[in-house]
């Protein structure tokens, strides 16, 4: 089941339909059973997981066990290594929603948020059937955004109809639809395709930073529509979900880019990897590091995905040299609008080039064949 299916627009259109048409009373209750009804129709076995992990960890954190918390960020991070190590033992076409219980990478690092506030005794005071509500909440299930437990928790209680959540939850919803269908999956990966194998004599160059580029403009279009329709079903439900993509392809760095791209799985990081590394190390760019190799595992636990988050890291590192440097030594830029204006322009290109040559990275089958890709099209450039 993907948001794209038909059994997911059914599903929709009828957990939007049979909430309001419900007392108050029952629309929660209602909200969690399509939920797990959904889940256990497209895989009983990811039904049975993710329900066994919310019993679990729910049950320990409440009551007296000892190491509690530290059972909690284990069980779920070694359930979601196991499968991810699975994964990547097959075949290179292994279909990954078969190998990975759907949703889980996201469910996961949900309740790792919930595990590490509640450590803190930061959350609200809530009920099992609020934590039950929070993991098993349609809209954001399958692939986000990863909200946190308080903002979803104070939409639970005081959610209502208002006609501007519904118009504009319609509105995302079809831009969504329009971003995954129009934009990614006709006109970047259908136009760039046909105009690179159309190009007479094209270098071999030219078709792989064609095809990167395709490939990187394809994922964003994708997952930014997908967002889009995961708020926009959300609104429609008298809840708002925190955005996910903020245009991160008219950035000027490398880590504003990143803090614009997948909002909801970099503010986790930062907020749980980099600022704990950062207080134990003090040392920024070890945090850095730390972060976006975490969210490569979390992508998928293999050498290319590792290579990838380091790949980011180093960038994200470079860029906050350069922009310490260029503040002083690029002085010529201040006053002068004309000069800013090339910088930016410069600067946004140079960073959207940046990922369009990582995307090869985990494009390409092996980290060999990556690096002959790479090397073939700089060298081209030079």
């Amino acid at each position: 089941m993907t948001i794209t299916s038909l059994s997911w627009l059914v599903a929709m259109i009828a957990t939007i339909s049979g909430f309001w048409l419900l007392t108050e009373r029952y629309r929660h209750l209602y909200l969690v059973s399509i939920t797990a009804a959904a889940v256990a129709y497209a895989d009983h076995r990811t039904f049975f997981l993710l329900s066994g992990l919310t019993v679990a960890t729910y049950w320990l954190l409440h009551f007296r066990v000892n190491h509690k918390t530290v059972i909690c960020l284990l069980l779920p991070t070694l359930i979601l290594g196991y499968f991810k190590v699975r994964a990547n033992s097959g075949p290179l076409n292994t279909i990954k929603d078969l190998a990975i219980p759907l949703g889980l990478s996201y469910y996961t690092f949900r309740i790792l948020h919930y595990v590490i506030e509640s450590s803190r005794e930061a959350l609200p005071k809530h009920g099992f059937f609020e934590y039950v509500a929070y993991l098993f909440f349609l809209p954001t299930i399958l692939i986000g955004p990863i909200h946190r437990f308080p903002a979803f928790l104070k939409n639970h209680r005081d959610h209502c109809w208002k006609a501007e959540n519904i118009s504009e939850g319609i509105e995302r919803i079809l831009i969504g639809y329009f971003k995954v269908t129009v934009i990614g999956s006709f006109l970047i990966s259908q136009f760039i395709l046909w105009y690179s194998t159309g190009l007479p004599g094209a270098s071999k160059a030219l078709v792989y930073y064609l095809d990167a580029v395709s490939g990187s403009l394809g994922l964003y279009f994708m997952f930014a529509g997908y967002s889009d329709v995961a708020i926009g079903f959300a609104l429609l439900l008298g809840y708002r979900v925190m955005e996910n993509f903020n245009f991160p392809f008219f950035q000027k760095d490398i880590g504003a880019f990143w803090r614009n791209w997948h909002i909801s799985l970099t503010s986790w990081c930062r907020e749980y990897i980099f600022m704990p590394v950062l207080a134990i190390t003090r040392n920024p760019y070890l945090a850095t590091l730390s972060s976006l190799m975490a969210i490569g595992v979390w992508h998928e636990l293999s050498p290319r995905y590792i290579a990838w988050g380091l790949y980011h890291g180093v960038g994200i590192i470079l860029a906050m040299r350069w922009i310490k440097f260029s503040s002083g030594a690029l002085s010529f830029r201040h006053g002068n609008a004309a000069a800013g204006y090339l910088m930016d322009g410069l600067s946004i290109l140079f960073t959207a080039n940046f990922f369009f040559i990582g995307y090869i990275i985990i494009s390409q089958p092996s980290l060999a064949k990556s690096m002959e890709v790479i090397g073939i099209i700089l060298l081209s450039w030079l």
